[in-house]
């Protein structure tokens, strides 16, 4: 995610959480309390946030003064809020900025929850009734108005029990709905945009933090307990939209169809749970060691190491591509990309039949493996290089072998960029353009045998390697047998193993030149 994605949500955060500081402690104006100064000008400077609205004299707009317009303009702060969101987001659908409607819902859901308590508060304010010296009792913050004794107080009341259903209740119910639903949902593949719908919910929470809370005061008995209005548990801390728990990876067809779904939707999906046995990974790690092994003692042999992505220090942006073989591509500062010419017997690099199910359900065509290989991202590495792999009808499946750091230079992806979706002309070689509404990039850490699948189409970065490890990811990729990568996989690129010194001292001439 870059520092501008960082500073926005950031921002909004922190905005969201001052707000309900504030209202929490703008609450305690409702007990009965003289407070000491300073703290009582506090109190009255947080007014506002409990929507108070006689702090901006909104009664000069509406030409009066009574107790039951005062009540109706707090109740419409919320409505008015929605507005403006809704004109916000179709102005900058307007002006060419792409706000997806999820971004829209979010906002919408940070807005609501940032004024539950004051919402809370404001709509029992009229069944909160407090004491006079005749005998009656008055509404706590408007001392006029005779509690079930008057019509204006009826008429507050009606519009008090409207309010609690409109508000909390249904604040709550949307929320536990959200909450009890949200295990199906996580695996649903009906369920994907519910899920990124509901960020502002699911990201607010840890695990095991202590129960949120609105309480209102009993005003005339201030040493009573304050009474529970609200109390929502949170719920486990949620996975990232594009993830699927799949302990058993992709071998039933309900957990194919969620992967299938979140690679429309996303275009990248991450499988949390081993797909494949540790000891067969291990082996199929050992062999991609062995392979690059012989391709630097090759290299240094024929004097290419200096153009080789291993090399410290990395060998400039044009002089590096040119290290190009077929069993060895290196196509940024630091990585190399060794294919293997045929599928492994064994292991990650084996052709998995789950994944050609995979690709028959996502292409309605009978699948193959097309090719497959180690990705290495060696140390210091280059800066990001983001791409697409082309708009072929293909997809990777990636798996690590090996515990690595989050710096070792896990891949990063762009949600919503592959073909068909709504990011779809993000331009590759540049950052996500955040500020044109496109969402961040996302990086996706891989656990030993967890499974990382995207499309071809998706937009994706390599990311520098500030570890003190080689990372090696093992990838196959997937898609229609009668589909051939030519692009990335060029016949007439030299052999390594077959190369000559003179042609290697050629290629060495050619660097220089381009140094």
């Amino acid at each position: 995610m870059n520092h501008q994605s960082l500073n926005v949500i950031t921002v909004a955060a922190i905005g969201s959480q001052m707000v309900m500081a504030v209202q929490a402690l703008g609450s305690l104006r409702q007990l009965p309390v003289i407070w000491p100064q300073p703290f009582d000008q506090v109190l009255e400077l947080v007014q506002l946030f409990t929507l108070d609205l006689d702090v901006l004299r909104v009664s000069c707009v509406y030409y009066t003064d009574g107790p039951i317009m005062k009540f109706v303009g707090r109740l419409l702060v919320l409505p008015v809020g929605f507005l403006l969101l809704l004109a916000a987001w179709v102005l900058c659908w307007v002006r060419g900025y792409k706000v997806p409607f999820d971004t829209f819902v979010n906002f919408n859901g940070m807005m609501i929850f940032s004024l539950f308590i004051a919402l809370t508060l404001t709509v029992v304010s009229p069944l909160r009734c407090v004491p006079n010296p005749d005998g009656s009792r008055s509404v706590a913050d408007q001392r006029s108005v005779l509690c079930f004794e008057s019509e204006e107080h009826w008429t507050m009341v009606a519009l008090s029990i409207t309010g609690i259903i409109m508000y909390p209740v249904a604040i709550l119910a949307w929320a536990t709905y959200a909450t009890i639903t949200y295990p199906q949902r996580m695996n649903s593949p009906a369920g994907i945009r519910f899920i990124t719908r509901y960020r502002f919910f699911f990201q607010r929470f840890k695990r095991f933090e202590p129960h949120k809370t609105a309480a209102a005061p009993a005003p005339d008995r201030p040493n009573r307990p304050m009474a529970p209005v609200a109390s929502v548990a949170p719920p486990p801390a949620a996975l990232a939209p594009w993830a699927l728990h799949a302990p058993e990876g992709l071998r039933n067809e309900a957990a194919r169809a969620a992967a299938a779904e979140r690679l429309r939707t996303f275009g990248f999906v991450h499988l949390l749970g081993a797909c494949c046995a540790a000891a067969a990974l291990r082996a199929a790690a050992r062999r991609a060691v062995q392979r690059l092994a012989r391709a630097r003692h090759r290299a240094a042999r024929l004097g290419l190491g200096p153009l080789a992505p291993w090399a410290r220090p990395k060998p400039r942006k044009r002089p590096g591509n040119l290290f190009r073989f077929q069993e060895a591509v290196s196509f940024s500062s630091g990585r190399l990309d060794m294919r293997i010419a045929s599928p492994e017997d064994e292991g990650p690099l084996a052709v998995q039949q789950e994944l050609l199910q995979l690709g028959e359900l996502l292409f309605g065509a009978r699948c193959a493996q097309a090719t497959r290989g180690a990705l290495w991202n060696f140390r210091q590495s280059g800066p990001p290089h983001w791409h697409r792999d082309g708009l072929l009808p293909l997809f990777n499946a990636v798996t690590v072998a090996h515990e690595y750091p989050e710096s070792a230079g896990f891949p990063k992806f762009q949600p919503y960029t592959q073909e068909g979706a709504i990011d779809e002309d993000s331009q590759p070689g540049k950052e996500p353009q955040v500020h044109k509404g496109e969402e961040p990039g996302a990086a996706v850490p891989l656990r030993p045998g967890e499974l990382l699948l995207f499309l071809y189409s998706t937009k994706h970065a390599a990311v520098p390697n500030f570890s003190q490890q080689d990372r090696c990811l093992l990838y196959s990729v997937y898609g229609p047998a009668e589909v051939c990568d030519t692009v990335n996989i060029k016949k007439g690129r030299p052999s390594l193993e077959s190369y000559t010194q003179a042609e290697a001292d050629i290629l060495k001439m050619m660097a220089d030149g381009l140094r």
